[in-house]
């Protein structure tokens, strides 16, 4: 009978805007109601020794995760991120007046999201 050793643990990291935040202040998991929390009870399945954090924040748009990547994200070291923003973007400029530029928002989402994250995070860009 050959022995077969646990996989080592991960650290899952989900940040971005409201459609990840769902919620997760109020939650005393702090992963919300939605596709976070759906994840993290798949993962506390199959994967009981990953560690799934939501740090989503309603409103967000690309400028304001760029501005909180390093220490929300870099800074955690992850093993995988997924990033769900770009919503606000595009819908504030019809409820708030603010434009974002196609150019601004690839900039910003592929410029410091993207290529500030290190090897050998699994990150694929959609």
């Amino acid at each position: 009978m050959t022995a077969t050793t646990a996989p080592a643990s991960r650290t899952l990291l989900f940040i971005g805007d409201s459609i990840t935040d769902a919620g997760r202040r109020e939650d005393p998991e702090e992963l919300g109601h939605g596709y976070v929390r759906l994840l993290a009870d798949h993962y506390a399945a199959h994967e009981p020794t990953a560690t799934v954090i939501n740090l989503g924040i309603g409103g967000d748009k690309v400028a304001d995760l760029e501005a909180r990547f390093g220490p929300d994200c870099l800074d955690l070291a992850p093993d995988l991120v997924t990033i769900y923003v770009g919503v606000n973007d595009s819908w504030h400029s019809f409820t708030r007046g603010e434009h974002v530029s196609e150019e601004s928002f690839e900039q910003g989402y592929y410029g410091t999201c993207w290529h500030s994250w290190r090897p050998p995070c699994p990150m694929h860009r959609c």
